[in-house]
């Protein structure tokens, strides 16, 4: 998930246009919606300035703060996964949101990586149990396509497929067919054998989105294999 997945979840309680005590600094509105790609603004940069940001950030209401601190705990996921975990882990003993949970979550598979495949079907695992209890503790609406993401992919890592199936059940039908979440389905049919079923799913994807990807050649060119995460959305 990039910088862009977490501009996309901006706190209910702050309106992007205010411009009274509650408004986002312009150094924090620019971090959101800098392209991600920026040679000029990578990771380092955006942590430098939020953190300079944060420490001038007296007049700060507590929602601005910790959105900044959120943005930064995402750029540390690609320099710092353990500093990414542990501000993530912060924020969510502060305030329970699903966003919070997620980046822990998305720390804590980075760390497993790192440390081996046992990592991943132990630790992990508990880190999904604490994201699930989160994420029954907090309104449905509020989880995201990219909230769910992260989940699935997770437990397709640990191969908890009858959780995979409980989980993508609870899943809004408003993102069953979203890019974010194509890939972690058509790999979880493909692992069950059911290939036709993962290209349905595929070519429903596609013709769903092909409109608003104007010269994409069809799906028979584009997908190289599921297990390739090559989708219509890539």
């Amino acid at each position: 998930m990039g910088l862009h997945g977490f501009a996309r979840q901006i706190p209910p309680a702050i309106d992007p246009l205010d411009t009274g005590p509650f408004a986002i600094p312009a150094i924090v509105i620019q971090l959101m919606y800098a392209s991600p790609d920026d040679a000029t603004l990578n990771d380092k940069k955006r942590i430098a300035r939020l953190d300079a940001f944060l420490d001038d950030a007296t007049q700060a209401s507590d929602d601005v703060s910790r959105y900044a601190r959120q943005l930064m705990a995402n750029c540390y996921l690609s320099i710092d996964a353990q500093r990414a975990f542990n501000l993530f882990d912060a924020l969510l003993k502060a305030q329970r949101q699903i966003s919070y949970a997620t980046g822990r979550l998305k720390a804590s598979r980075a760390l497993a990586e790192k440390e081996g495949a046992s990592k991943v079907g132990s630790e992990s695992w508990q880190r999904y149990v604490q994201w699930r209890e989160v994420y029954r503790a907090v309104e449905s609406q509020d989880a995201g396509a990219l909230d769910f993401e992260e989940a699935l992919e997770l437990l397709l890592e640990c191969k908890q497929r009858q959780e995979f199936d409980y989980v993508w059940r609870d899943v809004p039908e408003r993102f069953l067919l979203s890019c974010e979440l194509v890939h972690v389905r058509c790999v979880y049919l493909q692992e069950q054998g059911q290939v036709d079923e993962a290209l349905a799913h595929l070519h429903e994807v596609e013709k769903l989105h092909v409109e608003l990807l104007p010269g994409r050649s069809r799906h028979s060119k584009r997908w190289k294999g599921i297990s390739g995460r090559t989708t219509p959305c890539a």
